[in-house]
């Protein structure tokens, strides 16, 4: 069985309450969330990490290469929420290889978002990385992490680690690290 890296979107609000108090909601199992801020709350500060990538698939009876699936990105931003209103939030799947590619996916977006997908003033979004889909002695090279130029953030961005590469039979190369 295959381990897949759960990666955290991780959203932290500040509440502008009379004496001001910091107060911070980790989402870190894969899913679909929705986040309803305070009343008193107009402003999030939220980072996310996209899902890393999946391996290639390695069978000892063939001795294929393979390597390592990509990092997820990280992103982190600054958004304007409406106070009492939910908010979309989806914490990314690891990518995965099984036996035929048909099952086989790369890693997912990670996001919090409050109006429009793409708007920087109200989205976050981090890139997963890429999963080796192919799986043959050619496919050796490790693949690419989330691509901090596809991300959404108004803070900072980070492209997630490149998967680690083999020459060698019987074992992948390692994953990349996420970003961050």
């Amino acid at each position: 069985m295959k381990f897949a890296l759960t990666f955290a979107i991780i959203t932290a609000f500040y509440l502008f309450l009379n004496n001001g108090f910091a107060q911070q909601t980790v989402y870190n199992s894969p899913g679909s969330y929705t986040f309803t801020p305070h009343t008193s709350v107009i402003e999030l500060t939220v980072e996310a990490i996209g899902g890393g990538g999946g391996g290639g698939l390695v069978r000892r009876s063939s001795a294929t290469k393979s390597g390592g699936g990509g990092g997820g990105a990280y992103s982190k931003g600054k958004i304007n929420v409406t106070p009492g209103a939910g908010h979309s939030v989806y914490v990314a799947r690891g990518g995965k290889k099984e036996r035929g590619d048909s099952d086989a996916r790369h890693g997912e977006n990670s996001w919090l978002f409050s109006g429009t997908s793409t708007d920087v003033s109200t989205t976050v979004r981090a890139e997963g990385g890429q999963t080796l889909l192919h799986n043959d002695n050619q496919d050796v090279s490790g693949k690419p992490g989330g691509n901090a130029g596809n991300c959404i953030g108004n803070i900072a961005r980070y492209t997630g680690g490149h998967g680690g590469s083999t020459n060698s039979n019987d074992h992948g190369g390692g994953g990349g690290g996420a970003a961050g």
